[in-house]
């Protein structure tokens, strides 16, 4: 459970499956605000509940809401990253890469041009896991933008040896 509908917000806790709580709205695209049982509300992604039909605003959590990729450590490496490319640190924003991923040569940048030189802050929309890679690794795509309508992603791979999400591909 997240404290704003963003992966990217402080998490306030897991709900385990099976869990009864009352659905108080929609939140955006892909979350859902429950209320809890101290009178808080939160935020979970729409995936992690069903609706109950006995009666509306009844929702039970179909798996633990809060599961997935390491949210914890993915934010703080993006913004690392936006914030490297606004300051046009790309030498830097390098070490963020990993080893198969293009060299971000000012003239390849493509899509990550705009934000060159751009304030970092608040552009994080959401992250959507992509399932395992090769030898266990995980991978999830960042999706951002200035906008919702102009939005971007970048592909993250969760790197056990180092201990860090490492940045694959941008498009």
């Amino acid at each position: 459970m997240f404290s704003q509908p963003q992966t990217t917000a402080k998490i306030l806790g897991r709900v385990g499956t099976q869990t009864k709580v009352r659905w108080l709205a929609s939140a955006g695209e892909g979350w859902e605000e429950i209320l809890l049982k101290d009178g808080r509300s939160a935020y979970v992604q729409s995936p992690d509940l069903s609706f109950s039909a006995d009666a509306p605003g009844n929702a039970v959590v179909s798996q633990t809401a809060g599961d997935g990729p390491d949210v914890n450590a993915l934010p703080a490496t993006v913004e690392s990253f936006l914030e490297l490319l606004s300051r046009q640190d790309l030498l830097r924003a390098e070490t963020l890469l990993s080893p198969q991923a293009p060299r971000l040569a000012p003239e390849a940048l493509g899509p990550l041009s705009p934000y060159v030189g751009a304030p970092p802050e608040g552009r994080v929309h959401r992250i959507e896991q992509i399932g395992g890679g090769q030898g266990g690794h995980r991978r999830v795509r960042v999706v951002y933008g200035p906008d919702l309508l102009h939005e971007a992603s970048t592909l993250w791979e969760w790197d056990r040896s180092q201990g860090r999400w490492m940045l694959v591909s941008w498009g």
